[in-house]
């Protein structure tokens, strides 16, 4: 597990994560809160998506299915749309527990849902 303290690191870490070439280690769930410093998670994810789909047509197939989840007190219409416009796949209201937390990478991280 790793953690970034603003969007720009949170794409620096899965850029240097993606080009591994040791597979068993890839991302394969991401937390990301829409407002990050630097650069907030709606548009890291974008990017993060960007370069996930640019190694993955470059020959790199064997990067898992990516799943990224918003973490944000906002869950407003809107909000949610921006979040799911740019590949995220739920949304994690905070404030955030730990059962929360396990309940999401349970549901994302089960062999079938891969």
């Amino acid at each position: 597990m790793d953690r970034a303290i603003n969007g720009l690191e949170a794409l620096e870490l899965v850029e240097e994560n993606f080009k591994k070439t040791c597979c068993d280690k890839y991302y394969k769930l991401i937390f990301i809160d829409i407002k990050l410093p630097l650069m907030d998670g709606i548009t890291a994810t974008k990017r993060i998506f960007e370069v996930y789909n640019d190694l993955k047509s470059r020959g790199k197939q064997q990067l898992p299915r990516l799943t990224v989840v918003a973490v944000t007190a906002y869950t407003d219409k809107v909000t949610v749309q921006s979040c799911l416009k740019v590949g995220m796949v739920d949304v994690l209201q905070k404030p955030v527990s730990l059962d929360m937390v396990s309940s999401f990478v349970q549901k994302y991280l089960q062999p079938e849902s891969r």
